[in-house]
């Protein structure tokens, strides 16, 4: 596997005037390469006052790649027992028998973390720590999403604890889980971890023994992205702190649809279709991750584990999802009556998730002079609110036409 020159490397491979920081992110390069990772020639890490982000000095567009670190080098969270002292992250290892090498990288990715205030900045992004004087307001930003993780969340500020919310939140951001199931092993990604989000950019990539990365900079910009998963602007504000109005992905409330012929369409917002052994119709295949799971209940009622309402980068994706739905209830395959159907759930949709939008929107103004939310939670909240409006609303104009 291909090994980067340190004595080359050092001095340019952190862009950053913090002496202490530079040396922490060159050791970590040190210790993951000299152990089997591989880090691609052309790489670079910024550091700036939005935090640390992975550049390529490379002109290539081609997606290739970047970064592979062996699961052996990734520290587990299990093993460790964490506290926030002076907004300053601390970490202790259970046992004596942790391996010696993932504990020195996880004291590195923790020094990194404090040399770059990550707990100061979560602490003013997040959203449940921000809004645990402020219920009402939460609980209805909540109303779109099901989720264990953010049960748990809610479960801490319940019981008052706000350090061990901070820790799970912050870590929860993190933490990469292995094998997929929630029994299995959390760890977290040294290097990878550095790497933002762009939502229909390229993914992680997991061989028997590693984990890697294939991407390539924009004809805009040198810097790397990954997708963390097929998240719209409320999941991305709810599990990392920020609102990405970048995302083209806007997912419905759960509801119910009754239509004129007393057809019951529900709404979840539980997830994804599997498809890995099913066969995916063409005028699907970029979708192909985001499908819902429909399931027929009866000859009246179909329930849909997910579904999208797209802006113009996704148009049709809705009608074609919404197409499935009237396939599993037997509607006539005649282009006059299924756009009769579609157009009425189309309708009944916006309504109803502006109508939610809104009432957050009234809410929010209300708490502008007594909220105790960061100045910088309020303004992610807001740009939420006017974002997801303005989303539906242009949906809205779109399908009238």
């Amino acid at each position: 596997m291909q090994k980067i020159n340190l004595q080359k490397v050092d001095a340019s491979f952190v862009e950053t005037n913090n002496i202490p920081l530079k040396e922490k992110l060159s050791r970590l390069a040190a210790l993951l390469l000299s152990n089997s990772a591989y880090i691609d020639k052309d790489l670079h890490i910024h550091c700036d006052d939005e935090g640390l982000s992975i550049h390529t000095s490379s002109d290539d567009l081609r997606s290739k790649k970047t970064i592979e670190i062996p699961n052996d080098l990734m520290p587990r969270v299990d093993e460790y027992t964490f506290e926030i002292k002076n907004d300053m992250l601390l970490c202790s290892a259970n046992n004596t028998q942790t391996n010696p090498l993932q504990k020195e990288i996880m004291c590195l990715m923790i020094d990194i973390y404090n040399l770059t205030s990550k707990i100061s900045f979560h602490k003013a992004s997040n959203i449940f720590y921000n809004l645990k004087a402020d219920r009402e307001f939460l609980e209805l930003l909540l109303l779109p999403i099901q989720s264990k993780k953010i049960e748990k969340y809610v479960k801490y500020l319940d019981d008052e604890q706000y350090e061990t919310l901070l820790i799970e939140s912050f870590l929860g951001s993190r933490e990469f889980n292995l094998e997929g199931d929630e029994s299995s092993r959390y760890v977290l990604l040294p290097l990878l971890d550095y790497l933002n989000h762009k939502v229909l950019g390229s993914g992680f990539f997991l061989s028997q023994n590693s984990i890697y990365v294939q991407n390539a900079p924009t004809k805009e910009s040198s810097e790397l992205f990954v997708s963390y998963s097929y998240y719209d602007a409320l999941e991305t504000l709810l599990y990392y702190g920020f609102s990405d109005v970048a995302s083209p992905l806007y997912f419905s409330l759960p509801m119910k649809i009754v239509l004129k012929n007393n057809i019951i369409l529900e709404i979840q917002n539980a997830g994804f279709r599997k498809m890995e052994n099913e066969y995916i119709p063409q005028t699907l295949a970029h979708l192909s991750e985001i499908i819902p799971l429909i399931t027929k209940v009866n000859t009246t009622k179909v329930v849909i584990s997910k579904l999208l309402i797209p802006n113009i980068q996704l148009p049709f994706a809705l009608r074609k999802f919404l197409h499935l739905v009237l396939n599993e209830l037997g509607i006539e395959n005649k282009q006059e009556t299924r756009l009769i159907f579609i157009k009425e759930i189309e309708k009944e949709m916006i309504f109803y998730n502006m109508a939610h939008y809104k009432k957050l929107e009234e809410l929010l103004e209300s708490m502008r002079e007594d909220t105790k939310i960061t100045p910088f939670a309020y303004k992610q909240l807001n740009t939420l609110i006017k974002h997801n409006l303005n989303h539906l609303n242009n949906y809205g104009k779109w399908f009238e036409e």
